[in-house]
């Protein structure tokens, strides 16, 4: 190989993993509520060492007709929460395509972000904060009653969210798969992301890169 090619072998960008696999997982069915419903949840692959993150967290999904079960269990205790601001602190983004249209490069109207606080600030702890397109409009979705706690743990906390299929514009598991991702932030340090890491893309803006579940029986 020349001199040449070497020094624009160089010049190119690390090529990552994440680009050319579609992840998929197969999510259980769960019961809507009841201790069948914690023990039932399908744990998220673990892809830090593919995105080069360390893992602080570990979540674990479910489904059923009435809507999406998540469970974070983060091995890091709640140092702080704000708001509008949440970056800055702890909170959890989760990203839905209810339709999971990876075809198509830009986000539509069944696309959500939405967004968890371990405690609540200024009385706010889950909102929708989707960019609605006005050419794709739909109204937000009202969070204000979600199913959502959080469970002090030792060195860490536990967070329980349960979100209805009226909270999801498009939710029809008889489709049989979503579209997902989430960002995991931490008070001062890195977050932790699935399947795609935010600091190379994104992942409001890339529906087509989202993990896909699978809603199995």
């Amino acid at each position: 190989m020349s001199a040449d090619h070497l020094e624009l072998l160089e010049k190119l960008p690390p090529v990552r993993p994440w680009r050319f696999f579609d992840i998929e997982v197969d999510l259980p069915k769960l019961p809507s509520s009841g201790p069948k419903r914690e023990k039932r949840a399908r744990q998220l692959p673990d892809l830090s060492s593919w995105l080069d993150e360390e893992r602080f967290a570990t979540l674990y999904m479910g489904w059923s007709d009435e809507g999406l079960y998540l469970r974070a269990e983060v091995e890091e205790p709640i140092t702080r929460c704000a708001y509008p601001e949440f970056e800055e602190g702890d909170a959890l983004e989760l990203f839905i395509d209810t339709r999971c249209l990876k075809e198509l490069a830009r986000p539509t109207k069944f696309c959500h972000q939405i967004l968890l606080l371990p405690s609540k600030v200024h009385g706010v702890q889950a909102v929708e904060l989707t960019r609605i397109r006005s050419d794709d409009p739909r109204p937000l979705q009202d969070l204000s009653d979600l199913e959502l706690t959080t469970q002090p743990t030792r060195g860490g906390y536990t967070l329980f969210c349960f979100i209805r299929r009226d909270q999801l514009f498009g939710y029809d598991p008889t489709l049989g798969t979503l579209g997902f991702a989430y960002r995991l932030h931490r008070t001062d340090k890195e977050p932790q992301h699935f399947p795609i890491p935010s600091r190379e893309c994104p992942i409001e803006r890339s529906p087509a890169l989202f993990a896909t579940l699978v809603l199995v029986n």
